[in-house]
């Protein structure tokens, strides 16, 4: 195998290029290697962080929290979306993420704003993939944080107050001693309101005992009166019996007829006390279902009372009467009721037998003397 050494006088073999040209490639080879090297790496950095920044979440690349500040929600996805939160009055910061163009713009709304959504991202807004925006922050309470998107691509929106932990903490916890105060005083404004009914409820049992007293009372004088008259029927039947029989024992003549029409007189006098007894008997049927009514509301006004204090427990209105004084008025008014049944009809036939007993003992009077 043979190789080239040299010229046939020893000297090198020539260059195939010039020698100031081989001088010029020996300096600059080593600069051209390492900057091809610089620009490969340049770009391979911009591929990665292209790649990175498709795989990380929107919401790893919002900016971060300031100091004094406490980040309420983040808001994330590819579509509009909302959450709730707790304000308290201080100045907002909304920030935002957006991933890909397919994201047009972002806007933001707290609770239900007059002049509707504000946009924070897209044209005529922001153009940054990301960045914040400045709420005044006059909500205070439980509001509704929206996000509304224009577009496909993904985003990420946060919500920042201008509190501390230490200070959202405080609040919270004076937030939670006001509701629990406010609480206890429903609670007992509904306690008062419900011993309140009670001794409503109360009062009215009280006043359905006296009037089923009353009524009751009515009813029996209105007895006392229909028994009271049957027994003047009753004395003017025998006068009218008395007199028939001094007629017939006169045995004819003007005094044996005159003493006749006297008893007649007397029948009619006993005619007279049946209508009386029929009178009362008439102020009976209204004094009875009266009566019934006034027994039928302490039952009913009874068992609304024991509802309503049944939900008091351990409380026992002052106006309340006692269990043996109702049922002392109930028994008392069914006895009288019992009585109504019963008396009326019977008062009516004693009447209309004593009428009858009159009328007969003057006719044989009359016909046997005149």
């Amino acid at each position: 195998m043979s190789h080239i050494t040299g010229g046939p006088d020893g000297t090198p073999p020539p260059l195939p290029y010039p020698p100031s040209e081989a001088s010029w490639w020996h300096r600059n080879l080593l600069a051209i290697g390492i900057a091809g090297g610089v620009l490969g790496a340049v770009i391979a950095a911009a591929v990665t962080l292209t790649v990175v920044r498709s795989v990380v979440p929107p919401s790893a690349l919002l900016p971060s929290v300031p100091s004094g500040w406490t980040r309420l929600t983040t808001v994330s996805g590819s579509d509009s979306s909302q959450t709730t939160v707790n304000l308290h009055g201080v100045q907002l910061r909304v920030c935002w993420s957006a991933q890909g163009s397919g994201v047009v713009s972002l806007s933001y709304e707290i609770g239900t704003p007059f002049a509707g959504p504000t946009q924070i991202y897209g044209t005529g807004a922001n153009a940054g993939s990301t960045g914040c925006v400045y709420d005044p922050g006059n909500d205070t309470g439980t509001e509704t944080f929206a996000v509304i998107e224009s577009g496909i691509g993904r985003y990420a929106v946060a919500l920042d107050e201008q509190l501390s932990s230490k200070q959202e903490q405080a609040l919270a916890q004076q937030q939670r001693q006001q509701q629990a105060a406010v609480a206890q005083q429903q609670a007992q404004a509904a306690k008062q309101q419900a011993e309140s009914s009670v001794d409503q409820a109360a009062q009215q049992v009280a006043s359905d005992v006296q009037t089923v007293q009353s009524d009751t009372t009515d009813l029996k004088q209105a007895f006392s009166q229909t028994t009271a008259d049957l027994g003047q029927e009753q004395s003017d039947l025998t006068v009218t019996q008395q007199q028939a029989q001094q007629a017939e024992g006169e045995g004819g003549g003007s005094t044996a007829c005159g003493d006749a029409d006297t008893a007649q007189g007397d029948a009619d006098t006993v005619q007279g006390d049946a209508d009386t007894i029929q009178g009362d008997l008439d102020s009976v049927g209204p004094d009875t279902s009266q009566l019934q009514s006034a027994v039928n509301s302490l039952k009913s006004d009874e068992a609304s009372y024991n509802s309503q204090a049944s939900s008091v427990p351990g409380y026992q209105s002052a106006d309340t009467p006692s269990v043996a004084t109702i049922q002392a008025a109930l028994s008392g008014a069914q006895t009288q009721l019992s009585q109504a049944q019963a008396a009326s009809s019977q008062a009516t036939a004693q009447a209309a037998n004593l009428v009858a007993a009159a009328n007969a003992a003057a006719q044989k009077a009359t016909q046997a003397e005149c």
